[in-house]
């Protein structure tokens, strides 16, 4: 018959809870609870006052916001066409009161490009934007024209 031999002490139930009690007791972490504990309290309502009540300025980026590309069907009634014929996207970036601009949708954002007036060759068509959201305005874009 084959023994498992034990190396160490074996700890039971009451063994462990004795050894922990032990160690709490003497721990830095169980010294000057209640200072600990108000002064965690505290600082989460020092949080909740300024990112609720104080309602900090913020900017907030939005990447690959869809450009419309308008008068499409003008260009081709003058005989020119898009070569480069893509779904044109830029970065913008939002500002406004943090929770204005936290309620901001990709789909409030309304970039559009007039294609009128282009001619044969490249052109620079500006891009116009348009922020539906209240209390919000558009900070930056990544690109203010494109080029077809």
């Amino acid at each position: 018959m084959i023994k498992k031999k034990h190396h160490g002490r074996r700890f039971g139930g009451r063994e462990m809870t004795k050894l922990l009690k032990g160690f709490l007791s003497r721990s830095r972490i169980s010294n000057n609870t209640a200072p600990k504990l108000a002064s965690l309290f505290f600082a989460v309502l020092l949080w909740i006052y300024v990112m609720d009540i104080e309602n900090p300025e913020t900017l907030r980026t939005f990447k690959d916001v869809p450009i419309q590309l308008i008068n499409v069907e003008e260009l081709q009634d003058s005989g020119l066409i898009l070569i480069n014929n893509q779904n044109y996207t830029v970065d913008v970036k939002v500002e406004g009161r943090r929770s204005d601009v936290l309620n901001v949708k990709k789909a409030e954002i309304g970039l559009t490009a007039d294609l009128i007036g282009s001619g044969k060759g490249n052109n620079s068509v500006p891009i116009e934007s348009n922020l539906s959201a209240d209390n919000v305005k558009l900070a930056e874009m990544s690109k203010t024209e494109i080029k077809n």
